[in-house]
């Protein structure tokens, strides 16, 4: 990372106590966890939920840290660096590590196929450029910790960081892209996860568009051109847009050939066809992601379906087997209202005896009612042999259906009855909110 001490204490606001002839010069590198810090870094003490981080400053020290970053007492003797809150210098350092090393920054946010528009994002980079050369998003590390230790990740030859940035209350795209902000802003769209935090689906809109507001004057938006929030995102901001969708008149706009397979278009111009996905919400990822693509500046000429290796993305309409080779799709990752209907859409799009088994769709606070009514209702409008569920919130789902449609009070009832229900040819398609853990239904029909 290479600051000097005295770079580093003006950037995070810092005071110095406890300083001793051994003090370095320099800063090697940033911590969060006393457990694997190593010798001459930086350990940063973080208030967590759940757990305190200057609990383990003396284990840090312990190991080789040079300094402890906090907001409380530090032990006697010990390099301490007092600020008021550690959270914001940690986001305060990565900031200025990013601007050091000045990567073209891509930014992914919306409701639903943030990690899947990351993941073919990154898929189609690694055309263009090396693999050393992208820094990327992994796993979930897509909030106010996340992020800042993704940006430490930066090596000199990185060219361009592909971001992927959550939130689940007002203000929190505002501080993440205000760490890092992009060259290019990507909205995937405008649903309702979360929705219990902000009230209204205008709410998160809001919530969604502070990606747009930090983005360079210079930069690009990357818009859902059909979402019904897209004239309030563009408002009155100057950048330069690009939009996707299914619309010819979108930008990038991608068309369904037959079952499951797509072409993409830039403006009349075939960009790429025959790519197979499970679901349509796939296509318009991908769509997102070309778009993306083109407005970093890369060719979007001679692709070939070969070249891409669109891997299934794990929990995610995941197509299995289950131990007796019933097909099992695997939507288990999260839930929430736009994502489940688009799961049902993908079953009823299948042949065989179809077998919906759903979980709780969580976070929609005084509306939790409404959403999952308006989901049973949207299951009677579709070509499904049977519906099973679990939760509390999900018999109003339930309630909503005439036949073949059960309510269990625990997933070991669910899943004693779905093995007995199950016929040759059924298809299963399993799904709910984190929460809810819907993956062990998966594990017991793989056993």
């Amino acid at each position: 990372m290479m600051f000097s001490i005295n770079e580093f204490l003006s950037i995070i606001e810092g005071r110095l106590i406890n300083l001793d002839n051994n003090d370095k010069d320099e800063i090697n590198g940033i911590s969060i966890d006393s457990r694997t810090i190593n010798q001459g870094e930086i350990y940063i003490a973080i208030e967590g939920k759940s757990l305190d981080g200057h609990l383990f400053v003396d284990e840090a020290f312990s190991k080789g840290a040079s300094y402890a970053v906090v907001s409380k007492e530090c032990s006697i003797n010990k390099r301490c660096i007092i600020v008021e809150n550690t959270t914001i210098a940690l986001a305060n350092i990565a900031k200025a590590y990013l601007k050091r090393i000045n990567p073209k920054v891509i930014a992914i946010t919306g409701s639903n196929g943030k990690t899947t528009t990351k993941d073919y994002l990154v898929t189609l980079l690694k055309l263009k450029f090396k693999q050393y050369e992208i820094l990327f998003t992994q796993g979930n590390f897509n909030n106010d910790i996340g992020l800042p230790l993704t940006l430490f990740k930066l090596q000199p030859q990185h060219k361009i960081a592909v971001l992927e940035m959550g939130m689940n209350h007002m203000g929190e795209i505002d501080y993440l892209s205000n760490i890092a902000p992009p060259h290019i802003a990507v909205i995937t769209n405008i649903g309702e996860a979360h929705i219990q935090n902000f009230g209204s689906q205008d709410e998160i809109a809001k919530a969604k568009r502070e990606i747009l507001l930090n983005t360079r004057d210079t930069g690009t938006f990357i818009l859902p051109l059909e979402d019904a929030y897209y004239d309030f995102l563009v408002g009155e901001l100057k950048q330069k847009i690009i939009s996707f969708g299914h619309s010819k008149a979108c930008d990038i706009y991608y068309h369904e050939d037959h079952k499951n397979s797509y072409d993409f278009f830039d403006k009349d111009k075939l960009i790429v066809g025959g790519i197979k996905f499970n679901a349509r919400s796939y296509a318009e990822n991908f769509c997102a992601a070309l778009a993306a693509l083109k407005a970093a500046g890369v060719s979007l000429n001679n692709f070939k379906v070969s070249d891409l290796k669109l891997n299934a993305i794990p929990q995610r309409l995941e197509f299995k087997k289950t131990i007796h080779g019933h097909t099992l799709i695997d939507d288990t990752y999260n839930s929430n209202p736009t994502s489940m209907k688009s799961a049902i859409d993908l079953l009823d799009h299948q042949s065989g005896h179809k077998i919906l088994v759903i979980g709780d769709m969580g976070e929609l606070g005084d509306k939790s009612l409404l959403f999952h009514q308006q989901i049973g209702a949207y299951i009677l409008t579709k070509n499904i042999d049977l519906v099973l569920a679990v939760g509390g919130e999900s018999k109003n789902i339930i309630d909503q259906l005439r036949n073949n449609a059960f309510w269990f009070e625990n997933k070991i009832k669910l899943i004693k009855s779905l093995k007995e229900k199950l016929e040759s040819n059924s298809v299963i398609l399993i799904k709910g909110s984190r929460f809810m853990k819907m993956e062990e239904v998966v594990a017991s029909l793989e056993k």
